[in-house]
């Protein structure tokens, strides 16, 4: 659990970010749970969506976990992930995603202690 200091408005802005990101991907609904933990390493966040069907766009995807694309161009509708991806990178961390199942998608940020 994180510690009864509040987040920071970088950590916040990233948290909310990939709660988006993970609602959009569940297209006919289900439940998102999120989560953040203080460690000793830093900052640990955890999306997890589960519904009948979630559909990530492979554009997301790219974005969250390698940043702009060679062509350099960022869709509207990658903003999110772009900001997202930006907020990580810059606190020195990184997004990671899994899909253990086809209903299952599972976001996960590491901001690391400054």
């Amino acid at each position: 659990m994180v510690t009864p200091e509040k987040l920071s408005k970088g950590a916040m802005k990233l948290l909310l970010n990939l709660a988006l990101i993970a609602g959009d991907a569940l297209v006919r609904g289900g439940r998102l749970d999120v989560g953040a933990e203080t460690t000793q390493e830093g900052l640990e966040i955890a999306i997890r969506g589960e519904g009948p069907r979630v559909m990530l766009d492979a554009g997301l995807r790219e974005m969250l976990t390698k940043g702009v694309p060679a062509e350099g161009q960022i869709e509207p509708r990658a903003a999110g992930a772009w900001l997202a991806q930006a907020l990580a990178k810059e606190a020195g961390g990184a997004i990671r995603l899994s899909e253990p199942s086809p209903e299952v998608l599972i976001i996960g940020a590491i901001v690391p202690r400054n």
